[in-house]
């Protein structure tokens, strides 16, 4: 049997990579894909890592509102299947994380040890990520844009193994 090869793809709104665009609200930034990655067909991605910071150290301010507990990370990478949470396929929340506090300054996304995993019909040209929390008055999903004086960090590490490279 070959070894099947497994791509790693970290995206970070922090380095100043010319691949890397973000909005004026910096809650969503996008990702040009590199060549390596493109036009591969189908792959099953898993969720490696991620990190989502949710309050300036220096200033206080914050992205999200008080008493929110709960945020994520959405990307526009489709997905096999069907989410509740965006009623498709086509955008999947790639991890979500818990505030336990209005103090909490970072949070680690869930990352299940065998970490969570799909298959992909094609990865886009472009991986768009967006910072998201969960309203506590209507439990709706909202863009975390409250603070958007500076970047604050959010990143995603991936595991992709395309299917083609896979020899039965």
């Amino acid at each position: 049997m070959k070894s099947v090869d497994k791509y790693t793809l970290r995206i970070s709104n922090t380095n100043d990579s010319g691949s890397i665009t973000e909005n004026a609200e910096k809650d969503i930034f996008t990702l040009t894909l590199p060549n390596i990655f493109k036009n591969k067909g189908r792959c099953y991605i898993r969720i490696v890592s991620g990190l989502i910071q949710v309050e300036d150290v220096d200033t206080g301010s914050r992205i999200v509102e008080a008493n929110v507990r709960i945020v994520a990370v959405r990307s526009n990478i489709p997905m096999l299947g069907y989410d509740t949470n965006n009623q498709s396929g086509s955008n999947t929340i790639l991890g979500t994380g818990i505030l336990t506090a209005d103090t909490t300054e970072l949070v680690n996304l869930d990352a299940p040890d065998a970490g969570f995993g799909f298959t992909c019909p094609q990865l886009p040209n472009e991986i768009t990520l967006e910072k998201l929390y969960i309203d506590p008055d209507t439990q709706q999903f909202e863009r975390a844009k409250n603070y958007t004086t500076t970047t604050l960090p959010c990143f995603v590490e991936l595991e992709i193994i395309f299917f083609d490279d896979i020899e039965c």
